[in-house]
């Protein structure tokens, strides 16, 4: 509807100014001809005023500036163009603009008794006769035209600003939506996996320890070969295991819901590997009130459980030390030493459980260390304990 009435409107005030006598008498009949197709044309090319309306505005302006045409084609294409046009477009546009609406005015006048803006004041005789107005009012007439056009330009280009600026806010939310979501799943696979590699590694390795055991030990001679079977299943499943793991190792602890391990079992940690055949001298000195939070208990479980893991798969048979101590304020102290082998293996490992230790102790603020000292192999860590207030 907005496209019918902007060219009916154009091409009608079109046609009215082309209606004007020349100033040529001689060129009269090619300048009416000339007036009144491009005011034909120039409604036409409404139809394109919001799809393209840099063209429309030049097609426009040149037309009122060349032909007498009206000024109110110009003003429709220049609201749009400045609704929608880049800022630097604008720069030459908007002269271009202001010059369509403004010549017209300028050149009305020149025609004296035959302009569109007159007066018909009574002569002395009593006949009606038409007078051109001052200046003055031709400028107002400009501006009349002008302002609103500009106005409602600005006014459509900020509305449209602000759509585009709350679509796109609406687009970051739901993608800043899907990555919350992402990343709060992703956090509990890595942390369940994690937690799977300290508890599942260990037992793997108990197992193997055992199975060698019973091969060295054993007088049926079918045991040895089903112990050599069970110990090569269960080093190639944990190997498998560890390579899963190192793609998915993370330092944050917060969200795992499954059973967190406390101090108080770390006496069945060391029970379950001392049975395994290790020989185990521990030392665990912790307050049980006040009880350490949740999240220090757990990595302090895990550091050590993954020491003794690392102890017997890189040294069997070798004596292991632990030593845990632990007051509210100054924090907990860890360290979990071994002789080291004659030969050492320790390089051929993927020191996933040095990282995933390394990580946990990170993740509270505390530090931890992993290096041989002379012939022994020492895994110091410290854990931050803070007071409740």
């Amino acid at each position: 509807m907005g496209t019918v009435a902007a060219a009916v409107i154009v091409a009608f005030m079109g046609m009215v100014f082309a209606a004007v006598p020349s100033p040529t008498e001689g060129v009269r009949i090619v300048w009416h001809a000339l007036g009144l197709l491009g005011a034909l044309g120039l409604g036409v090319a409404m139809i394109w005023r919001i799809a393209r309306p840099v063209l429309v505005l030049v097609l426009t302006s040149l037309g009122a500036i060349l032909l007498p045409l009206d000024p109110i084609g110009p003003a429709i294409a220049l609201n749009w163009v400045v609704a929608r046009a880049p800022r630097h477009t604008l720069i030459w546009t908007v002269p271009l603009g202001l010059l369509g609406i403004v010549v017209p005015f300028w050149r009305d006048p020149g025609y004296g008794a035959d302009a569109v803006l007159s007066v018909a004041p009574e002569g002395a005789a009593g006949a009606a006769e038409n007078v051109p107005p001052g200046a003055g009012w031709y400028l107002l007439w400009a501006l009349v035209v002008l302002l609103p056009a500009v106005a409602i330009g600005l006014v459509r280009r900020s509305q449209a600003q602000t759509r585009l600026a709350q679509a796109r806010t609406a687009a970051s939310e739901q993608r800043s939506h899907h990555l919350r979501g992402e990343l709060s799943r992703q956090e509990e696979r890595e942390l369940i996996a994690r937690e799977m590699h300290d508890t599942v590694a260990h037992h793997l390795s108990v197992l193997s320890l055992r199975a060698a055991s019973m091969e060295a030990t054993s007088s049926d001679p079918t045991v040895p070969e089903h112990a050599r079977a069970l110990r090569t299943s269960a080093h190639q499943a944990l190997e498998e295991m560890r390579t899963l793991i190192t793609s998915l190792r993370d330092s944050a602890d917060g969200g795992y819901v499954g059973s967190a391990p406390t101090l108080a079992t770390l006496g069945a940690l060391v029970e379950e590997a001392s049975r395994a055949g290790v020989t185990i001298d521990a030392h665990v000195d912790v307050p049980a009130d006040p009880p350490a939070p949740q999240g220090l208990t757990r990595a302090a479980y895990r550091i050590v459980q993954e020491a003794l893991t690392n102890a017997m798969k890189h040294a069997p048979g070798s004596g292991v030390a632990v030593r845990v101590t632990g007051v509210p304020g100054a924090g907990v102290t860890l360290v979990v030493s071994n002789w080291l082998p004659r030969t050492d293996a320790r390089g051929e490992g993927s020191r996933a459980g040095i990282i995933g230790m390394t990580e946990r102790a990170t993740a509270l603020g505390g530090v931890l260390t992993s290096r041989a000292e002379g012939e022994i192999w020492v895994v110091r860590a410290w854990l931050p304990w803070r007071e409740e207030r």
